[in-house]
């Protein structure tokens, strides 16, 4: 019994040791890991600083040690060999891995730097909603429905490949019928309907491609529908409006500086401004309301309540449909210049050869009910109409 006693405390005394050893080797590697991770940064820290002070000249900002250590082993090798690599965030690898190639590029005269892409977030259906609804109104007051528009907007390299690089679009938004002149929108919208959205980031390349049909499907539920009025239609609306503005004008007035936070209209404020009057107003003539206000500010952020009261009297309803005919006029013009790209565009209405035949079956429903853009967008179980924004 003793001796099995004495036996096992052998066991224990050793198996003591054997810990201590292994807690100094470990203490030893932690202390060199943390050694050697403090002589890179302060290494990075030169690299940095020879950086800012113009080209980078190791003779003067190294010693000799240093550059020779730096030229066998390369900082972004040594990052990958170093035993303290799990040490580092990936800012701090990012950076040395950036900085190293600065050192390369300075020492070979031939070597090209290309700057590192950007990470952007995914642009969601949010970030742009506003983006599309003030693009549906700038075509709905140029009377254009999605089909004239889809003939006339794309260039011929476009049609004939049915493939659409980001920088192509971006030009596409910026012109004629967007005119898009926020270069920031248009960048954001342009990457909404081009870019890979399954992933939370992207990077931001102008060249990536997407495939036309896609493009033209997002394109479309963004925008939302393009119901157009007929001159018997604008009259009616019109002169129901203004029977509203003219006949409740002092409660409604009173009611939309109080409820108008920002000075600027929005379909809520309407709504309500009407209801505390107990005036009906529906959705069709709310709607009417910002197109019209729209038409003259050209910005969805700027739809003043004077403005309201000066399109919806009794003097102002001759200028509305004067308007009117010049917005028909720019209709026109678009279709004069879609008949233009038809005759020099080589487009057949073929897919490339990777799409699915489910896809290319909807292409061709597209084209066949193209003109009816409320039946297509139920039919094929898009998004609902754009709403007016609250």
């Amino acid at each position: 019994m003793i001796n099995q006693l004495a036996e096992k405390r052998n066991v224990v005394l050793t198996l003591e040791r054997q810990l201590r050893d292994v807690r100094a080797e470990l203490n030893e590697k932690a202390t060199n890991a943390q050694n050697e991770k403090q002589a890179l940064m302060r290494e990075l820290e030169k690299l940095r600083n020879a950086k800012a002070s113009g080209p980078i000249d190791s003779q003067k900002s190294l010693n000799g040690s240093d550059i020779k250590q730096t030229q066998e082993l390369k900082l972004d090798d040594y990052v990958k060999r170093a035993s303290i690599q799990r040490s580092f965030s990936q800012e701090e690898k990012d950076k040395i891995l950036f900085y190293n190639q600065a050192l390369r590029g300075s020492q070979d005269k031939k070597h090209t730097k290309t700057a590192p892409k950007k990470r952007l977030q995914k642009v969601r259906p949010e970030d742009v909603h506003n983006i599309g609804y003030e693009i549906n109104l700038r075509l709905k007051a140029k009377r254009l429905t999605f089909a004239e528009i889809d003939k006339a907007i794309w260039p011929n390299k476009v049609v004939k490949t049915n493939v659409i690089s980001l920088k192509e679009m971006i030009d596409v938004l910026k012109n004629e019928p967007f005119n898009m002149a926020n270069e920031e929108e248009a960048i954001l919208t342009a990457r909404y309907l081009i870019e890979d959205n399954e992933s939370e980031y992207v990077f931001y390349d102008e060249n990536i491609r997407s495939d036309l049909i896609i493009v033209k499907s997002i394109l479309k539920k963004l925008i939302g529908n393009l119901p157009t009025w007929n001159e018997a239609e604008i009259m009616k609306i019109h002169d129901e409006i203004t029977d509203i503005c003219v006949k409740n004008h002092g409660g409604l007035r009173e009611n939309l500086k109080v409820l108008c936070k920002t000075g600027s209209l929005t379909a809520k404020d309407l709504r309500q401004a009407c209801n505390l009057i107990d005036v009906p107003i529906t959705d069709e003539q709310i709607e009417y309301i910002i197109q019209k206000i729209f038409e003259h500010t050209n910005n969805i952020h700027q739809l003043p309540i004077d403005k309201l009261f000066e399109i919806f009297s009794y003097e102002g309803r001759s200028l509305a449909f004067a308007d009117s005919t010049k917005n028909l006029d720019s209709r026109s013009h678009l279709q004069g210049d879609e008949r233009d790209e038809e005759a020099q565009s080589p487009y057949t209405g073929k897919l490339p050869e990777h799409h699915s035949i489910r896809e290319a079956q909807r292409a061709e429903d597209e084209e066949d009910n193209a003109e009816d853009d409320d039946s297509e967008l139920d039919s094929q179980g898009s998004s609902p109409k754009q709403g007016l924004p609250n």
